[in-house]
């Protein structure tokens, strides 16, 4: 539900923040290298830096080389930057700053670093890597988990908490039976009191006042303004009661499965979730929703009825800007809805799984979707808009896309919904 794919970067606003500090003792380096790392540790100072630090030894000489890798959980790629060795010595203390004021990085974000350490006798090593967690104290955050997925939240009761863990352990099971895989770390939903809070993860320019919700890597994030949702014009209090309690409903039951969908096959699928097509990912995630399902699919057949329905050559030639923000919009995530339906109706709740772990494995979309389904992708289309009720053979053309979109790896946002 909600789509349009982030960039993992941008510019961000400064904020002052408290600090946090995690450390970490080192096994014994590897007999074969005289280079050996007596500690490490990491500081959180959201959202304003994270800093690395490791004090390290050489039995060989003197180190005068250091690097820091790290990379983001679900994201395949390493960031490596060289760290200055001011004084060559046997034992050297080094600290490098990740800059986050520059990039768009929501709070308690999972992170895997290791350091590269380098002696004057040409010895080099390399630690283990390292888990982390990009902390934020800058907020009164809470915390609940059931081992399987954990969510934050801050400056509300312990009753909200619960219920978020709920739909959220809900929607996590969904997922992992039609994919047949569990996460080994847990998933994470982290949840903001206001949009302006919200954005603050982005860099500038990087929020747009659309988005409810988003997925950044494993990472499901959203916001919640009850009081924002009842600013209608000629409602009274009744009515402002009742929108409120709507747009919580959809909150909970919607937005927050919907994102959770998307953080999970992140998760799973890393760099190569960008082989899947957008319809298959977003439709996947309609699907994963407590409610709403059947009201896409009445959509869709009134578009089947009407002759509206569009050829699944150009489904991913449509931008998708936010699911309730235009019209044709919300035909293409009903669209996507019902493929993916169709597709557990005919071939069973677990075949998105068998599709996703081939495509994974290095096959193509269509040779996995092939594979499984015996189709090829006309024939799904044919055999999908019969299930529709349209026995007509669609026209062949070449697609000309109207709107555009970039086909980045990731995030998967959510429009606010009135």
């Amino acid at each position: 539900m909600r789509y349009v794919r982030l960039l993992f970067l941008c510019l961000a606003l400064t904020v002052l923040l408290l600090s946090a500090f995690v450390t970490v003792n080192m096994a014994p380096a590897h007999a074969e290298s005289p280079i050996r790392v007596i500690e490490q540790s990491v500081e959180s100072r959201y959202r304003d830096s994270f800093i690395f630090r490791v004090t390290a030894r050489s039995e060989a000489g003197n180190i005068i080389g250091a690097r820091i890798i790290w990379r983001v959980r679900s994201f395949s790629a390493n960031l490596a930057y060289r760290v200055e060795v001011e004084r060559p010595a046997p034992q050297v203390d080094l600290e490098y700053t990740w800059e986050l004021r520059t990039q768009t990085m929501p709070p308690w974000q999972v992170i895997f670093y290791r350091w590269e350490l380098i002696d004057d006798q040409g010895n080099r090593y390399r630690t283990p890597e390292v888990k982390a967690e990009i902390s934020d104290s800058t907020r009164k955050w809470q915390m609940l988990s059931d081992g399987k997925v954990s969510v934050y939240w801050y400056e509300r009761d312990a009753a909200f908490g619960a219920a978020l863990l709920d739909v959220a352990r809900r929607g996590f099971d969904h997922t992992a039976q039609a994919t047949g895989f569990t996460p080994e770390d847990e998933l994470r939903v982290v949840v903001f009191n206001s949009q302006e809070d919200f954005c603050t993860i982005y860099g500038l320019f990087g929020c747009q006042s659309w988005i409810g919700g988003v997925a950044i890597g494993s990472i499901t994030l959203g916001w919640l303004d009850e009081m924002r949702a009842t600013s209608i014009q000629n409602c009274d209090a009744a009515c402002q009661a009742e929108v409120a309690a709507n747009r919580r409903r959809w909150f909970f039951n919607q937005l927050i499965p919907h994102e959770l969908a998307h953080a999970f096959l992140n998760y799973w699928m890393g760099s190569r979730v960008s082989a899947l097509p957008t319809w298959f990912n977003e439709g996947q995630a309609v699907n994963n929703e407590l409610e709403g399902l059947e009201q896409e699919l009445e959509r869709v057949r009134f578009l089947a009825r009407t002759g509206q329905l569009e050829r699944l050559a150009v489904m991913d030639a449509r931008t998708v800007i936010g699911r309730n923000d235009l019209p044709r919009v919300r035909d293409w995530y009903a669209q996507a809805a019902s493929l993916v339906t169709f597709l557990y109706e005919r071939w069973g709740l677990e075949s998105l799984g068998a599709i996703i772990r081939q495509v994974k494995e290095g096959k193509t979309f269509e040779t996995a979707m092939e594979a499984v389904t015996g189709l090829s992708m006309d024939e799904y289309e044919i055999a999908w808009r019969r299930w529709l009720g349209l026995y007509d053979i669609p026209p062949t053309f070449v697609p000309t896309p109207t709107l555009s979109f970039f086909p980045t790896p990731t995030h998967e946002p959510t429009p606010r919904r009135p």
